[in-house]
């Protein structure tokens, strides 16, 4: 699940994964965002993108290891490298890339809803541009439109779009 920053991936991959779970489909959702909360961050990382892959790979490997079936994580897919890696770090499961997308007035909305003022000016300006990249790219397999819909409703419309339950 990829998207903008403040699009709603990590609400969604929650909802995916109840709605899964619910249905008795075997899953685990993996934010990658608390991959990468570590500080002081490297210089050439100040993301900390590789230690944040590399921990996706160890916590994707033993979620395999013990049978789940269904991956979801939310990380931000911003170029072709970027999936490439998160492919490789959740090998040999296959990836497919969902992106959720949200018009510029709302996403205004939603990051001044849950940013503070001191982060509030940084995401402002990086999510309609992180938006665009990822548009411009069209790396996702999947492209939803947030709308006004609720995550559970955008969860509703991936389970059909990837027919994860036999009844939608």
């Amino acid at each position: 699940m990829t998207g903008t920053v403040g699009a709603g991936k990590s609400t969604t991959i929650q909802a995916l994964s109840g709605r899964l779970t619910a249905a008795g489909v075997s899953n685990a959702a993996i934010d990658a965002d608390e991959l990468r909360l570590f500080f002081p961050r490297p210089p050439d990382d100040p993301f900390g993108v590789a230690v944040g892959l590399a921990n996706a790979a160890d916590v994707a490997a033993r979620y395999l290891s013990v049978g789940v079936r269904v991956l979801l994580i939310a990380d931000v897919v911003e170029d072709a490298e970027s999936r490439a890696a998160l492919a490789r770090a959740v090998a040999p499961a296959p990836l497919s890339v969902v992106r959720l997308d949200v018009d510029e007035q709302q996403l205004a909305r939603r990051l001044r809803a849950r940013e503070s003022e001191q982060t509030l000016g940084w995401y402002l300006e990086r999510g309609p541009v992180l938006q665009a990249k990822q548009r411009a790219a069209a790396l996702e397999d999947v492209t939803i439109a947030v709308g006004q819909r609720s995550p559970d409703e955008l969860a509703q419309q991936i389970v059909r779009e990837f027919g994860l339950l036999a009844d939608g």
